[in-house]
């Protein structure tokens, strides 16, 4: 059995997400108590936290660089952060109609993917000014679990049981 190297017992009811940044230098958690917490790897130190999602973190992710973060949870939203300054770049609103449980990012978080207990996996593109998703896919038979994408692909998972593979360039999609 593998040995647990540090047990953090910083949050205040469950955690929900945690991940790694690109380097492996820190632990980026979120959950129940509404915070995101930015810890030292190595010795669990809190480093930073991040207040604005105003609801129950459910997913993290982080750009390459690690100087953008998005978060999303139970308020339906999706939240882009400035990891530097702690500030909240952008809030994506209008996308989802039920909590948003996943999110992924490209390598510089300029587009983010969401996918949402309504069904749905959103693609937003954080230089526009528009407030909407530029693409939303709706053809999940339940709640969507989980995302991650590549510079040509979506994969989405979802509690239907499938697994759906979105070509971006193309405009198809391949169910598993």
């Amino acid at each position: 059995m593998p040995k647990i190297l540090h047990r953090i017992n910083a949050n205040k009811g469950s955690v929900n997400a945690a991940i790694y940044d690109a380097s492996g230098e820190y632990v980026i958690t979120g959950g129940q108590d509404k915070l995101i917490t930015l810890r030292n790897a190595q010795t669990g130190k809190v480093v930073q936290q991040y207040e604005g999602q105003g609801w129950a973190i459910q997913g993290l992710a982080i750009s390459q660089s690690g100087k953008r973060m998005v978060s999303c949870g139970e308020g339906r939203s999706v939240v882009l952060w400035d990891v530097g300054t702690c500030g909240v770049e952008r809030k994506f609103t209008s996308g989802h109609s039920q909590r948003v449980d996943c999110v992924a990012v490209n390598g510089e978080a300029t587009v983010v993917v969401s996918g949402s207990f309504d069904k749905t996996v959103a693609v937003w593109d954080t230089r526009s000014t528009q407030h909407v998703p530029m693409q939303v896919m709706d053809d999940a038979g339940d709640g969507i679990s989980s995302v991650v994408m590549t510079d040509m692909e979506i994969v989405s998972g979802s509690i239907d049981g499938s697994v759906r593979t979105y070509d971006v360039r193309m405009g198809k999609i391949i169910v598993d």
